[in-house]
């Protein structure tokens, strides 16, 4: 989400247009921290549907995790929160790669690849 996507997500906050389940998960949270299971009674809402939210906020940086719990940051620490989300999610993606042999495989394509221009 751009820095203006998430001025306007603000704005509806602040305005009291609350609509969507993320603008809903954002405002229960910023009044109270909770965890998965707490939130989940609150809301009503289903499993995927709430962590598809809190998901999306976390990326944005107006979310962070601690321990158990789901917190509102605070504006100063959205760009670091974002930051931090994303080298999180490159190295869950370069770990299932290496899990599923993905670098090794293409390991070995580059090699061959140079092997056969070597030897061309």
């Amino acid at each position: 989400m751009s820095q203006r996507s998430i001025e306007s997500f603000l704005e509806n906050i602040r305005t009291n247009q609350i609509s969507t389940n993320k603008e809903i998960v954002y405002v229960i949270l910023k009044k109270q921290a909770m965890n998965l299971d707490e939130m989940r009674q609150y809301t009503g809402m289903k499993h995927q549907t709430l962590t598809a939210s809190i998901s999306n906020l976390m990326d944005e940086g107006l979310l962070f995790q601690y321990k158990d719990r789901f917190y509102v940051s605070e504006p100063n620490q959205v760009e670091l929160l974002q930051a931090q989300r994303k080298l999180e999610r490159y190295k869950k993606w370069i770990k299932a790669g290496e899990r599923e042999g993905f670098f090794e495989q293409r390991e070995k394509q580059l090699q061959t690849t140079t092997e056969y221009k070597c030897h061309s």
